[in-house]
């Protein structure tokens, strides 16, 4: 294993499952800004390679829902794919729409993040695969 390799799994194992989500959140939001100016730079392969990139995330982000549980990963759902058009239209408003959608989400799960955190730790919440996300984005 490389020494990136190697912290990068160290620093996933002490994750929680809401830090592993505003990270997401935070990479999809950097990764659509690049994409942003790639598009405003009229830069074709760098807009597909950080589109590609940014729909990866939004794809685990789908995978990580369980739609079992009721309205609020439904909703997220909608979002996510929401965003995924976004990101396929390409223009200026998608991807401005993308990205404030992002950007709420992001700062209503931090506004929340010490509540997830305890309810994680007292087991009402199981803790993340955080190994196998962060692979799956390396």
């Amino acid at each position: 294993m490389k020494p990136r390799e190697i912290y990068q799994h160290q620093r996933a194992a002490e994750w929680t499952r809401v830090d592993m989500l505003i990270a997401l959140y935070d990479a999809e939001i950097d990764c659509l800004k690049r994409c942003q100016q790639a598009y405003l730079e009229h830069d074709t392969v760098a807009w597909k390679r950080e589109a590609l990139y940014a729909e990866r995330i939004v794809v685990e982000l789908l995978a990580g829902l369980d739609l079992n549980f009721g309205e609020i990963p439904a909703r997220l759902q909608d979002l996510y794919l929401f965003v995924l058009n976004g990101i396929a239209t390409g223009g200026k408003q998608g991807l401005d729409s993308s990205i404030k959608v992002l950007t709420e989400l992001r700062d209503a799960f931090q506004a929340i993040r010490l509540e997830a955190i305890a309810l994680e730790q007292s087991g009402e919440i199981s803790p993340a695969e955080s190994v196998r996300m962060i692979d799956s984005l390396a």
